[in-house]
């Protein structure tokens, strides 16, 4: 089973790739979205309420519902959020903290290493920063431990872009890019995307319409994320660790 990862600056294309080829292909292609809801079974014990919760964000994920963990609710494309989202919501972190409770019971080292790079980032984002580096881990243990022969999955929110939230720290980056690279775990292809600044700035105003997504504040704010991920694939470049196109 191989693992595919698009990463660049928000709105350069990610998810609109992984979803044409998994909608394409759907049988070489797995979306990561989909790995929580549909293989946590095989790894963990569930229980009623958490087998409806898993349905539930299928139903979400196969109607091309939008999941904005960031703002701790489930945003809907005509629909405001609710008590019953929020419930589902909460459930389904507890699947993921399951499967990431056996992710680190053999990979300690990067656990520890991803909980001092939360350090650096201000006090109101650390929650939310756990929270995505947990249901990603946990997603990485399914596709260690499920078979998934003659099987991709494509990741558009995977380790590489998660490095992003770097951009925001008042240092400088190179060392921990490296370190970063070093020990996490591999993708066995990467591809980057980038666009002109005036076509992510458009599709950014597009989804914050459609989704209440994330939308550029400014063209510095766009520089300052295309600056960002060229070093990133440079750094990848010089680490010789991966095929990246």
């Amino acid at each position: 089973m191989k693992v595919i990862e698009f990463f660049g600056p928000p709105c350069s294309g990610k998810s609109y790739y992984r979803n044409f080829l998994h909608k394409k292909f759907p049988n070489l292609f797995i979306s990561s979205d989909l790995l929580i809801v549909d293989y946590s079974k095989y790894l963990i014990s569930l229980t009623f309420v958490e087998y409806l919760t898993l349905k539930y964000f299928k139903f979400i994920f196969k109607n091309k519902k939008k999941i904005n963990l960031k703002n701790s609710k489930i945003i809907y494309t005509k629909a405001k959020k609710n008590q019953l989202s929020n419930f589902f919501l909460k459930n389904y972190r507890e699947i993921c903290y399951k499967i990431f409770i056996k992710y680190k019971k053999k990979n300690k080292h990067f656990v520890n290493f991803y909980k001092s790079l939360i350090k650096l980032v201000p006090k109101k984002q650390k929650y939310i920063y756990d929270i995505w580096f947990k249901e990603l881990l946990a997603k990485i243990y399914i596709v260690d431990h499920c078979n998934f022969t003659n099987k991709v999955v494509l990741f558009d929110e995977g380790f590489i872009q998660r490095l992003n939230f770097l951009i925001k720290l008042k240092r400088k980056n190179s060392g921990l890019i490296k370190d970063y690279l070093k020990i996490m775990p591999k993708s066995d292809f990467l591809i980057y995307l980038d666009n002109f600044e005036k076509k992510l700035l458009n599709r950014s105003l597009v989804r914050k319409k459609k989704f209440n997504g994330f939308e550029y504040k400014n063209y510095g704010e766009i520089y300052n994320y295309k600056k960002f991920f060229k070093i990133v694939y440079k750094e990848i470049l010089k680490s010789g660790n991966y095929i990246v196109k």
